[in-house]
């Protein structure tokens, strides 16, 4: 199921920036204490994409959804769009998940951003519950960083 940028609306991105603003962008993961675990295998392209030119990602996922019956994995960039910071991700994409381990490939376009001495653009992938309420957080989640080239 694909969301529009416009109904995530401020409520998601502030759940990722919850999810995020403590982390290291880099590849990171909050799954620690959690049987949930959500892990990119694969990112093509696999080198430096241009910044500023509309870029369509594939990523290779794996997760592990225990916790819940049903939930949503989602894919989210550090675009800086609508005035956001590095650390804040917007999501694009979302897929119903279910119970269990399973491996998946999902496909998201974004225009890559340099954030110089700010930051790394990046990818953000979560899963959680479905969303019910706006106060909606993942259960795991890992954030690559990706390469930009001018």
């Amino acid at each position: 199921m694909r969301r529009s940028r416009n109904r995530t609306g401020a409520a998601l991105t502030a759940a990722l920036v919850f999810a995020a603003a403590s982390v290291v962008l880099a590849v990171t993961s909050d799954q620690s204490a959690s049987k949930d675990k959500v892990d990119i295998l694969i990112i093509q392209p696999a080198g430096p994409v241009p910044r500023g030119v509309e870029t369509e990602f594939t990523f290779d996922i794996q997760y592990t959804l225990e916790s819940i019956e049903d939930g949503v994995l989602t894919i989210g960039f550090n675009t800086g769009s609508h005035g956001a910071t590095a650390t804040s991700f917007e999501e694009v994409e979302s897929r119903k998940i279910k119970r269990g381990t399973d491996r998946i490939t999902v496909k998201a376009k974004v225009i890559p951003v340099d954030w110089g001495d700010r930051g790394q653009f990046s990818v953000v992938v979560n899963i959680g519950p479905k969303r019910e309420d706006s106060t909606w957080r993942p259960l795991a989640f890992k954030i690559s960083g990706l390469a930009t080239a001018p």
